[in-house]
């Protein structure tokens, strides 16, 4: 008897054991739980808040670079040039020139970038611009009909394009001199030329027409100078005279330019082309200077007002190649 009741006190202080060990366990798996638990609510929470602080940098940065390109974008417009500036007569042509790749500035290390604006240009310089317009062809073909432009400079491909086009002709005799300086009158023989070159094309014929009819009119007289030697008995004087009525004279107009009489004749057509066409609008001065070096500016405002052609919406866009 003694033996049982012992056994079951043994038994019953195992049970307690047990369950006291059990309920140790659990609080040390849900202690161990709620840390683990705090611990990756903690990792949470600095992750998101590192994720909001990157966004907002980035935000931040791109809104700095948005700022800093716009900033500089419009330094640069108003800024390119240090002898450029806003209030310049010739500053929208002198943009417009740069921002289409046509002229191009003068670039020193350690210096201010600048346009030269009351520089000269040579013929040299001229037919280049053109041959850039035309997105510089291949010229290597082409035949250089002039002995003062060697071969390999960096003008030689454009003047014997221009030449090949028709734009430039030279001084006669095979010299080109594209080291001298280019004239406001030769300047503008050679828009002229490159601006309507099918006009030039029927002016060329017209004056090959002309010749052949003049020689043709010359053959036809002598021949009826030897006819009338043959006839024995002259014609009557008074009946073969002819009387002309005197012209009433009319409205004499005034020339385009005060100077006009001084512009060469080979010039004078394109001079008064250009000049309808607005080409020259806004040259200051009253005069035209035919033999007046024609100077940076001069040339990039002449370039602006034949491409820059406003559209029917009002929005200036760069005129078609011709």
């Amino acid at each position: 008897m003694r033996k049982s009741q012992r056994s079951v006190k043994i038994l019953i202080a195992l049970l307690i054991s047990l369950i006291m060990l059990i309920s140790i366990g659990g609080n040390i798996f849900l202690v161990a739980r709620a840390d683990d638990d705090d611990v990756t609510s903690e990792a949470q929470v600095d992750a998101d808040d590192a994720e909001e602080t990157d966004d907002a940098e980035e935000t931040d940065d791109a809104e700095e670079g948005e700022d800093g390109e716009d900033a500089g974008e419009e330094e640069a417009d108003e800024d390119v040039f240090v002898d450029v500036a806003l209030e310049d007569w010739f500053y929208d042509a002198v943009m417009y020139v740069y921002d289409n790749d046509i002229m191009k500035g003068s670039y020193i290390e350690g210096e201010e970038p600048t346009f030269l604006p009351g520089a000269s240009f040579t013929r040299a310089q001229a037919a280049m611009i053109f041959y850039r317009l035309a997105e510089e062809p291949d010229a290597s073909g082409l035949e250089n009909p002039f002995s003062d432009v060697k071969d390999g400079e960096w003008y030689t491909d454009a003047i014997k394009w221009a030449a090949d086009d028709g734009i430039v002709e030279g001084y006669g005799g095979g010299l080109y001199g594209p080291g001298d300086e280019l004239t406001k009158q030769q300047l503008a023989t050679i828009v002229g030329r490159w601006l309507f070159p099918e006009e030039e094309a029927e002016e060329a014929e017209e004056a090959e027409e002309a010749e052949e009819a003049e020689e043709a009119e010359e053959v036809e007289e002598a021949e009826e100078v030897e006819e009338a030697e043959e006839v024995e008995e002259p014609e009557d004087a008074e009946e073969t005279e002819e009387t002309e009525e005197p012209e009433e004279p009319g409205e004499v107009e005034e020339p385009l330019w005060p100077d006009f009489d001084s512009i060469a004749t080979w010039a004078v057509k394109h001079v008064v082309a250009l000049t309808e066409a607005g080409a020259f609008k806004d040259w200051p001065g009253e005069n035209f200077g035919p033999k007046d070096a024609a100077l940076r500016a001069d040339i990039a405002s002449v370039l602006y007002n034949i491409l820059n052609v406003p559209t029917e919406e009002g929005v200036e866009e760069p005129a078609e190649e011709v």
